[in-house]
């Protein structure tokens, strides 16, 4: 298993496409992507205090669309995000 390392978060990158028939549609327009929470970094899981914020495993990301270091490991694609590359994040994804 690929784990985060220093004070990055490893995502796998979420597709949402919209199908219309047998066609997939990919939003082109989107300025941003979604990703699924894989490994947090263990520079980043304590802050002498507790845990560094309320991020989990599975939790979703929101990040511009062409933020962080891709990886591809194991034929899955992931990204390598710094905490300042995140928007907002959320426990589902709706």
């Amino acid at each position: 298993m690929i784990q985060s390392y220093g004070e990055r978060i490893l995502v796998r990158i979420v597709e949402k496409e919209a199908k219309k028939g047998p066609l997939i549609l990919h939003d082109e327009k989107k300025d941003f992507q979604i990703g699924q929470v894989v490994s947090i970094g263990e520079g980043l899981q304590y802050d002498g205090e507790g845990f560094f914020n309320s991020m989990q495993i599975d939790d979703y990301v929101y990040t511009r669309r062409y933020a962080g270091l891709l990886i591809e490991y194991d034929g899955i694609e992931y990204v390598s995000l710094d905490t300042k590359e995140i928007l907002a994040y959320s426990e589902e994804l709706k």
